[in-house]
Parts: structure tokens; C-alpha cells; sequence
């Protein structure tokens, strides 16, 4: 277990643990998942060509990528880097379905998963759904304003089905699946077979999809929804997440389908060297 702490306390800032350095441009890496999973491209234009609209709007004060202030410097550089390590993942296994979890709140894995679809979404025909699987707090549904309708939730329970639900947002490339509201308790929802149907209708449309999940201590939420997913990352926060969480998550957690951990909110001394300070001028918020 302390190679496990170890290796999460000496990553990058926001890098995955235990990935290999990153090789060519991004643009390969799309090809290559293409080549490796055709996606229906022409029945997912029809499908989506009129959809509910999502406009991105982020909390004030969020360190998001769709700040004009913060699309260029180190976060940006940082989730790209995290992007390719991950795109050459998948093109390796044939992952589609990828869920962020983290031992408790505030870790800053759902920041990560927007950002990280941010950075996605910049790439030719790239396709991506994000959806906020936290059906307690609905957290990232917060990063974006849209009209009432159907979610996640109602999706889960049979009162909506898959098209009436992703919804187009103002990025183009970039889809969205709100939280919804339903009743029913979370586990019930997430132990039924629409959740898996829903990932696999999504992996027909979209070269990646992002889950949002809940904290993984104390609920059983996500459990149910790994179960589903191709892959799984954990965010670690610096200086917060306790050496006993980590043993606890380690055990936790499916370990054949763990890519990675992002560590999160911590300088990188090397993103401030002299010499790197003409390509990132501007300061990390990671």
C-alpha cells in the first residue's frame, strides 16, 4: 500500500500515475481510435442534429478551461498531457466509458472530468459526452444553465430514454447529460440494466464519454457504477487525502480497470523553471 501512496505522492501535477511519457501530437492518437472503433458518425448527426442546448456557464471563481484567462498556460498544458496518456490508453484497450472517483468530496475530480472534456472536445471529430453521474448532488450539472427536462435519473428509471437526455452544448464536440431528479434511491437506479444500455448507447455515438460519480466513501454508488465503465481514475487532492483513505480506496476499487491518479492541486517545480516560463506564462490552478 505505500507503493500505492508513494507513487500518488510523487506524480506529476495531474498526470497519471504510472503512464509513460508522451510521444507525437494528439492528432495521431485520434486516428488511431478511429481505426480501433468506428463510431456511427452520420446516425449520431442525425440523432442529436436537433437536441436540447446546454450553455456552459461555471461557477464564479471555478478554475475552468472554458476561461478565456485559462486557455492558455500550464492547465491547459496539464490536461492535454492527460488527454494524450489517456487517448493512447485507449486506442491499446478499446476503452470508451471512463468514471472519475475520488475517496471524498472536494477532491476535485469533477473540475477534472469538465477540463478534461474541454480538452477532448478541441480535437477533430471528437465526439465526447459528459455526464454528471452524482444523482445526490448534481454537482457538475452546476457547470451548466439549460431548461428544464429529463436527466440521468429519469433515464435510469425508464421515464426517458437516451436521446432525450444528451443535450448539445455552446462547445462544439461537447455533450452533456444533466443529473435529472428522481425518487428513487441512487444504488436502485445505478443495480438496473438501463445503466449499462445507457453506456452502451453512448459508445455507439461518442469516442469517449466522462462520468461524474459520487464520492466513493461511504456510499455504494460507485460500485454499481464502475461496474458498467471501461476505466476508472482516481483524483487524490495534495496535502489533503489521508494515508488511511488511500489504503482504505486501494482495496476498494477494481484494479484491472484503474488506469490511473490524477494528483491534483500541487506545484510543479519544473512548470516553473526559467525555462519554461516563455511556453506557460501563466499560473497553474490545479
Amino acid at each position: 500500500m505505500s507503493r500505492y501512496f508513494d507513487r500518488t505522492r510523487n506524480a506529476q501535477n495531474l498526470s497519471v500515475a504510472g503512464a509513460s511519457p508522451v510521444e507525437s501530437d494528439p492528432e495521431r492518437w485520434v486516428e488511431d481510435l478511429r481505426k480501433v472503433n468506428v463510431v456511427g458518425t452520420q446516425i449520431a448527426d442525425s440523432r442529436f442534429a436537433h437536441c436540447r442546448k446546454a450553455v456552459i456557464c461555471a461557477p464564479p471563481g471555478t478554475p475552468t478551461l472554458s476561461d478565456p484567462a485559462l486557455a492558455h498556460g500550464n492547465a491547459m498544458e496539464a490536461y492535454r498531457m492527460l488527454r494524450t496518456r489517456i487517448m493512447r490508453t485507449q486506442t491499446a484497450q478499446g476503452l470508451r466509458s471512463l468514471i472519475f472517483g475520488s475517496a471524498v468530496s472536494e477532491e476535485g475530480k469533477t473540475l477534472t472530468a469538465f477540463n478534461l472534456a474541454h480538452v477532448y472536445s478541441g480535437l477533430k471529430d471528437q465526439r465526447v459526452l459528459l455526464v454528471d453521474g452524482d444523482l445526490r448532488q448534481a454537482g457538475l450539472s452546476r457547470y451548466f444553465s439549460a431548461d428544464e427536462g429529463p436527466g440521468l435519473a429519469e433515464a435510469l428509471a425508464g421515464e426517458a430514454n437516451f436521446d432525450e437526455v444528451v443535450m448539445a452544448t455552446n462547445k462544439p464536440n461537447l455533450f452533456f447529460v444533466s443529473a435529472g431528479k428522481h425518487s428513487a434511491p441512487p444504488p436502485e437506479l445505478y443495480a438496473s440494466q438501463r445503466w449499462k444500455e445507457f453506456l452502451g448507447r453512448c459508445s455507439e455515438c461518442f469516442r469517449v464519454i466522462l462520468i461524474d460519480a459520487p464520492p466513493i466513501f461511504p456510499m455504494s454508488d460507485f460500485d454499481l457504477m464502475s461496474a458498467a465503465c471501461d476505466g476508472i481514475l482516481l483524483v487524490v487532492r495534495a496535502q489533503r487525502t489521508h494515508r488511511d483513505l488511500l489504503q482504505k480506496l486501494a482495496g476498494q476499487v477494481d484494479s484491472k480497470k484503474l488506469l490511473g491518479v490524477v494528483y491534483n492541486g500541487t506545484q510543479n517545480e519544473s512548470r516553473q523553471s526559467k525555462y519554461n516560463s516563455p511556453y506557460l506564462s501563466n499560473d497553474s490552478h490545479l
